[in-house]
């Protein structure tokens, strides 16, 4: 009989509480404002397409991953055969938002004397898209583990050990045929 009270009353707790907070999922922008689903979808309408985003992060990939190159005479890097896009959880999961995803691959490690000039590049490239926030994962000689973060999942990462890369991923986006652009 105690069990049942228990129960029923945890049942009147979460009933206020979702008569409290509204129907549906709901979230806070940057100023504390809650937001409602609809308004979630309606900011991602505003942004440029996740399309759009994908060839922005990979063109700022490429230029990235050009001058990390010749910072070594010889360094070659492709882009990496990987899904271009992540889920996005969070704030957007029940929308069809996703993240822009690039990845490069070099062939060979980023020389210990290079490395610093390296995280330069990807720090002003990075700081074009708002991300500013520097995280360091491993600093030892010959193996280097970097992420550079902004808003909305923004983040570029550079790595080095037996072979370089560098990774992209953009702030959720609606594709065209989800936003109706396309």
């Amino acid at each position: 009989m105690k069990s049942r009270r228990i129960s029923v009353l945890a049942m009147g707790v979460l009933a206020g509480g979702l008569l409290m907070t509204g129907c549906g999922p709901t979230t806070a922008d940057d100023k504390g404002t809650t937001m409602s689903a609809e308004q979630i979808e309606a900011s991602l309408r505003q942004k440029p397409s996740f399309e759009a985003a994908q060839a922005e992060y990979r063109s700022s990939v490429e230029t990235m991953a050009n001058q990390i190159a010749g910072l070594t005479p010889g360094t070659t890097w492709t882009f990496s055969d990987q899904t271009p896009w992540l889920s996005c959880g969070g704030d957007y999961i029940h929308t069809d938002a996703k993240h822009a995803y690039v990845s490069a691959g070099f062939e060979q490690p980023i020389p210990e004397a290079a490395w610093p000039q390296a995280v330069q590049i990807v720090k002003d490239g990075a700081a074009k898209f708002g991300a500013t926030t520097l995280a360091t994962f491993k600093d030892e000689p010959g193996n280097h583990d970097i992420a550079i973060s902004g808003s909305d999942g923004v983040e570029f990462k550079l790595g080095t050990k037996v072979k370089a890369s560098l990774t992209a991923q953009s702030d959720c986006r609606l594709s065209e045929m989800d936003s109706g652009t396309g």
